[in-house]
């Protein structure tokens, strides 16, 4: 360091040591015709006591450490468990039931319709509104059988048909009705030991659906034959 720099940085020094708390200096001459400024500064005072709850530090070292951060980055989840589906055991005596339908006749009155395997025995819960047939030692094979039939553009009392898995062995075929209508069932008998339900349904007591927004009704007779 060169005499003329010296008063410089001794001024520096000292300004530095002002800030920083109380320190020795000493300056010493070099051989080479320099200076030599060895500084020592005292032990810095302990950090007082301020009555922070320790508690607390513990615990943001605990998240600290949890909180590790990933080597590769970006963000991670953990995908909640799916729910096993349990089966249900199915006697091979039961009948099936598929192909729900529904149709329009000429008179004015519809008809729900549900094919089964086999004959079975049927119970018929009424409501106001409702009408619900319970098929005993029966099930719904095919998830597709259990969509809705809705009759929006029908002009019939009936609103909505549906077959649904009930408790085991039951299968139910559940009518929604728009008003109070005499719904009779019957079990005919079908080809090869099958069996068909049909549901009938009177003609309405009022228009639900204008003429205009009707679905064009196919030529089909009142009766069966």
């Amino acid at each position: 360091m060169s005499r003329r720099m010296l008063p410089w940085a001794v001024a520096l020094l000292g300004m530095g040591l002002a800030t920083t708390g109380s320190a020795e200096e000493k300056v010493t001459k070099t051989d080479d015709g320099g200076y030599k400024v060895e500084i020592k500064r005292d032990a810095p005072p302990p950090k007082a006591d301020t009555g922070g709850d320790k508690s607390s530090d513990k615990g943001d070292a605990a998240e600290g450490k949890e909180t590790k951060a990933s080597r590769t980055g970006g963000y991670s989840w953990t995908d909640k468990p799916r729910r096993r589906y349990r089966p249900v055991k199915i006697d091979p005596k039961w009948a099936i039931a598929t192909f729900p339908g529904f149709r329009m006749l000429q008179d004015g009155s519809s008809e729900v319709s549900v094919w089964l395997s086999k004959k079975v025995s049927v119970d018929v819960r009424k409501a106001e509104r409702s009408v619900t047939l319970v098929l005993s030692e029966t099930y719904v094979r095919w998830t597709t059988n259990t969509y809705p039939l809705i009759t929006t553009h029908f002009n019939t009392p009936l609103s909505s048909a549906r077959l649904k898995r009930g408790k085991k062995g039951e299968t139910l075929l559940v009518l929604t009705l728009r008003e109070a209508a005499d719904v009779k069932s019957r079990l005919e008998v079908g080809p090869r030991g099958s069996s068909i339900l049909r549901v009938s349904i009177p003609a309405p007591r009022q228009e639900f659906v204008k003429a205009e927004q009707r679905v064009p009704l196919a030529v089909l007779p009142a009766t069966r034959q």
